[in-house]
């Protein structure tokens, strides 16, 4: 079933948040697979010693957000092909991934070091509204090929008017991670047992990690769900137009 706009009269952050669910909830394990595929250096805490960056958390968050800002880029055609109404396996999305690397790989670079960058000032509240500015940075480069510049600046011409909706949807999002991490983590405490209070926390800190790399790929999702809507309003061009480049 197509998922396209016609039934939502606005962009708002209950749409995006109910439609960007729907497309994850319908795609959950090849987004899944894919969003680990392409984020898996941050999993080496879950199943080693290893500590990418230790004592730089600056560093540590660049290589987050860029990773990421590459995953976004590799489930674009996904999250497009559902819109559509149009299922695409696994394979299809890591084939067009691996073909999109390059040009997300540099929008996704540059995003990752200027918000990593800003959210070390201020509290972190120039990151933010940078993070919001640049929200659809990624899915603009992948459908319309633009450079660098121009995929930020698109983003920026897209989210104007509508970062208070942005921050909500990506507030509800997290809000929704850590709910479900506190539930996780209140059952793993009480079902298994654990020697002493580190291990406990090291339990404790396993399942976050592992609910955010499986909830990072509704960020994603929720980046293309929302550069396709606000073309959709602002461009006045169907999902059809939008998804065309992927023929």
């Amino acid at each position: 079933m197509s998922l396209q706009l016609a039934s939502t009269p606005s962009v708002t952050a209950g749409s995006l948040l109910k439609r960007s669910f729907a497309v994850w909830m319908k795609n959950f394990v090849p987004f899944t697979i894919l969003y680990a595929l392409f984020t898996w250096p941050s999993a080496l805490p879950l199943v080693s010693d290893i500590r990418l960056f230790s004592g730089h958390p600056r560093y540590a968050a660049i290589l987050g957000l860029l990773l990421g800002n590459i995953a976004a880029g590799a489930m674009a055609y996904g999250v497009f092909m559902q819109l559509r109404g149009q299922r695409v396996g696994t394979g299809q999305s890591i084939v067009f991934g691996l073909r999109s690397l390059l040009p997300v790989l540099g929008v996704g670079l540059l995003v990752a070091v200027v918000v990593g960058l800003a959210s070390t000032i201020a509290w972190g509240v120039p990151g933010l509204v940078l993070q919001l500015f640049f929200f659809v940075a990624v899915p603009a480069a992948v459908v319309e090929k633009s450079s660098l510049l121009e995929a930020l600046v698109r983003s920026k011409q897209l989210t104007d008017d509508y970062k208070v909706t942005i921050f909500g949807t990506l507030m509800l999002i997290t809000l929704a991670t850590y709910a479900f991490s506190f539930a996780v983590g209140a059952l793993v405490r009480w079902g298994i047992p654990a020697p002493s209070s580190s291990d406990k926390m090291h339990q404790a800190q396993i399942v976050l990690r592992s609910v955010t790399l499986v909830f990072g790929a509704w960020y994603s999702v929720a980046a293309a769900v929302a550069y396709h809507d606000l073309r959709v309003h602002k461009d006045g061009v169907g999902t059809e137009e939008i998804a065309k480049v992927f023929d």
